[in-house]
């Protein structure tokens, strides 16, 4: 039998638990991400989706929002204040900043 963490049986009854298990989701993918080689400047200001991929060297400003199954080459900056929305990809050595629709993040 496998042990698990009180984390992985946390229950979600009530908006209090919701963000609890959010932040522990966000700790994880953010984790994730910077063991790959990202740097995320600030992660409680930051909110990243489950299946985000970033380059190594990227950077991750402050408020910023970024979609799942979104890519991020490498050597990027990211924010402060981008939105990028869900499957957006962002070419090696792109510098995103302020609001972003979905269709301009793939054009860069």
């Amino acid at each position: 039998m496998q042990a698990v963490t009180a984390e992985d049986v946390l229950a979600v009854n009530t908006r209090e638990q919701q963000a609890q298990v959010d932040a522990v989701m966000q700790e994880r993918i953010q984790r994730t991400l910077r063991d790959e080689g990202a740097t995320i400047v600030s992660g409680i200001n930051t909110y990243i989706e489950a299946g985000v991929r970033i380059g190594p060297d990227t950077t991750v400003h402050p408020f910023t929002f970024i979609g799942r199954d979104s890519s991020i080459g490498g050597d990027c900056v990211i924010g402060p204040f981008a939105m990028l929305a869900r499957e957006s990809i962002v070419p090696e050595g792109s510098v995103i900043a302020g609001n972003v629709s979905q269709e301009m993040a793939k054009l860069e």
